[in-house]
């Protein structure tokens, strides 16, 4: 399944769920192996879902109060391998 198949796929399952609201963002993350039949690297989004991948959580902000400036923010990030 390539990356737009699975934000698809997960968009049609929120928007059908007791959340399925128009006036609602989400951001989800999702990880896969090597051997998955899944993307090992994506970022997509649109409308009121984002699918970002697993592995760059770790920059995530500390608190909300970061979110913004964490966005904004030019500083380089090294990922591991």
């Amino acid at each position: 399944m390539n990356a737009e198949k699975l934000w698809e796929h997960l968009g049609r399952e929120i928007m059908t769920s007791e959340y399925g609201r128009k006036s609602l963002k989400f951001l989800a993350f999702f990880s896969s192996n090597s051997k998955s039949e899944y993307p090992q690297h994506l970022a997509i989004g649109g409308g009121g879902l984002a699918l970002c991948d697993a592995k760059y959580i770790h920059n995530w902000p500390a608190s909300l109060d970061d979110f913004n400036s964490s966005l904004n923010s030019n500083t380089y990030v090294s990922l591991p391998n």
